[in-house]
């Protein structure tokens, strides 16, 4: 008889993703300003070391999740670029003091803030391989640009954030507006790469109500109060993309919101009371989900990464399949995952969508 099954190979986070998972934060701590780290599994804190020339936090955060630096913008050193693994300055960068906001798009490598020059805000980029600031054009219409409301989608090279027309979406190839939603009391924007759902709080008297928006078309979902006393830190909210929960920082913890109900999962002790400017860590780096057959053999493309192979149908793993190497006992089609994200994702939604190979067993 043969038998025919599906087994999809995981390739989880690469070595160089060690520091994934965790969430960032700048602290104050007597007269000087430390990187601290929050195990966004466990709730482990740990305090990495001094943020040189980062006394005075100025117009925000962002990560560069492919080499794991933390960038923030300060009065003192301008936009500083700062290693998770030790605290120590890689790079320091000059911007004026209107700056506002800041963006990193790992797939380009350039950080975006807005710049007001006069009455104008302009949108600007630093390239971070090279240090090359670049114009790329005003913003029309646009006299008033919040430093607390904003995030990034990465997909189509979008920041979103509110502005004196609303909620304003920006191609930052050019600066061009591609779309604009009514405004308010707007707070805490983050954007979902996975479900293009942007969240934030609207302030309802004394409430926060956690909302979110289809950015397709202004569609938005109110959704529950979220206990949001004065104790909330300002511009210390983040967002895991892996797991789908919105961070945000209050004065000594930080708590993890459901986006479906707007439920506090878990609150992790921070120590921080000072705006802290938090960034999650996750990976995005693109893997080699390839197969290969040699005989009765198949082997991960993917080097240096850690293996676990898995029964689709049953949606079960196969207890001891974690070398890069697998040879099955019987006849089958077999696949791999194409992305980190695979890992978080039921099985049986990811069989259907996978490249297969087919593999017979010798007679």
């Amino acid at each position: 008889m043969r038998f025919t099954i599906t087994l999809l190979l995981c390739l989880s986070t690469l070595i160089s993703c060690a520091q994934k998972g965790k969430c960032y934060y700048a602290a104050l701590l007597g007269t000087k300003r430390v990187l601290c780290s929050i195990d966004l599994t466990t709730g482990a804190g740990d305090t990495i070391g001094t943020l040189d020339g980062a006394l005075f936090l100025k117009i925000g955060s962002t990560y560069d999740q492919n080499n794991d630096y933390y960038i923030i913008g300060t009065q003192d050193s301008g936009l500083c670029v700062y290693d998770v693994r030790d605290a120590s300055l890689v790079a320091n960068y000059h911007v004026s003091t209107e700056a506002r906001m800041l963006e990193y798009d790992n797939n380009t490598h350039q950080c975006y803030f807005v710049d007001k020059v006069g009455a104008d805000m302009k949108l600007v980029s630093i390239d971070l391989t090279n240090g090359t600031t670049s114009v790329i054009g005003t913003i029309a219409g646009v006299t008033n640009w919040s430093n607390v409301s904003y995030s990034y989608d990465e997909d189509n090279q979008q920041l979103i954030a509110l502005s004196n027309l609303g909620i304003t979406v920006v191609d930052v190839t050019d600066a061009s507006i591609v779309n604009t939603y009514p405004g308010g009391s707007f707070y805490f924007f983050e954007y979902d790469l996975n479900t293009k759902l942007l969240h934030y709080m609207r302030q309802f008297g004394s409430d926060y109500i956690f909302s979110s928006m289809d950015l397709t078309d202004g569609t938005v979902n109110e959704i529950d109060t979220v206990d949001m006393p004065s104790t909330v830190l300002v511009d210390a909210n983040t967002f895991d993309q892996r797991t789908g929960e919105f961070i945000m920082g209050r004065i000594n913890d930080l708590i993890k919101i459901d986006v479906s109900d707007a439920s506090i999962i878990q609150s992790f002790p921070s120590g921080s009371s000072t705006n802290s400017l938090f960034e999650a860590a996750f990976c995005v780096m693109d893997l080699d989900a390839g197969i290969t057959s040699n005989g009765e053999v198949l082997t991960a493309t993917q080097n240096n990464v850690t293996y676990e192979w898995l029964d689709c149908d049953l949606n079960a793993t196969l207890a001891g399949a974690t070398s890069k190497t697998y040879a099955p006992t019987i006849s089958g089609s077999y696949a791999s995952s194409s992305a980190v994200a695979a890992v978080q994702t039921p099985l049986n939604a990811l069989a259907s969508s996978l490249e297969s190979m087919s593999w017979q067993q010798s007679p």
